[in-house]
């Protein structure tokens, strides 16, 4: 799995998650990832860390097979109803 790979599926548990949580749609406004170490296929796991009326501050981590940490993001989404 390639790195662009691995971000690609933690910006979308990201997005899912914030929309989830938020309880209405949410825009992604930000988005840092940080690949620790190469890595095959795996497993996200998306935690809320902070959530306003407007804004919902999520991280995520990337876990391989083995549940080692392949990567890390955190991001911020804007809630636009609800």
């Amino acid at each position: 799995m390639t790195n662009a790979e691995i971000a690609a599926q933690l910006t979308e548990a990201l997005e899912a998650a914030a929309t989830e949580v938020a309880g209405a749609p949410t825009a992604l406004v930000s988005v840092e990832v940080t690949v620790l170490t190469p890595g095959a296929g795996g497993t996200p796991i998306v935690h809320l860390t902070r959530k306003t009326r407007t804004l919902a501050f999520m991280r995520a981590e990337y876990l391989g097979a083995s549940g080692a940490k392949v990567a890390i993001a955190s991001s911020v989404h804007k809630v636009l109803g609800g």
